[in-house]
């Protein structure tokens, strides 16, 4: 499955993924948690704008694949990560409801910093 920290990434990911044969894309972010059950049985996860130290606390293993860089995006997406995860320590079913956040932002458990800067301290959830 693909597992973004916003609804903002999973659907643009979700809309233009469709005629390319994509997995699942899951959020644990405002409607699309309702939308998990695709995480049910996974254990490979594809992970967009969450930072490998964040993926290490929830999977076994974890190895960046890339970093997507826009030069025409604002400055809050300048570059995301792009992680594959393996293992997780408990069922992704079990994460997303872990990881479930309703709000304007995303959620705080998968991002660190200020939006954007994915390589500084992690907030604490509000």
């Amino acid at each position: 499955m693909i597992l973004a920290p916003h609804w903002l990434y999973a659907s643009v990911i979700e809309y233009y993924g469709r005629e390319r044969g994509l997995p699942p894309v899951v959020s644990p972010h405002n409607a699309y948690y309702f939308w998990r059950g695709a995480a049910a049985d996974r254990d490979v996860v594809l992970s967009v704008a969450i930072a490998t130290p964040i993926l290490q606390r929830y999977f076994d293993e974890t190895a960046r694949l890339d970093l997507f860089e826009c030069e025409y995006c604002t400055s809050w997406r300048p570059n995301l990560p792009i992680d594959i995860s393996y293992g997780p320590k408990r069922p992704l079913a079990k994460l997303l409801e872990e990881w479930r956040h309703f709000g304007l932002e995303a959620c705080p458990l998968l991002t660190m910093g200020q939006p954007g800067s994915y390589e500084s301290a992690p907030r604490e959830p509000h």
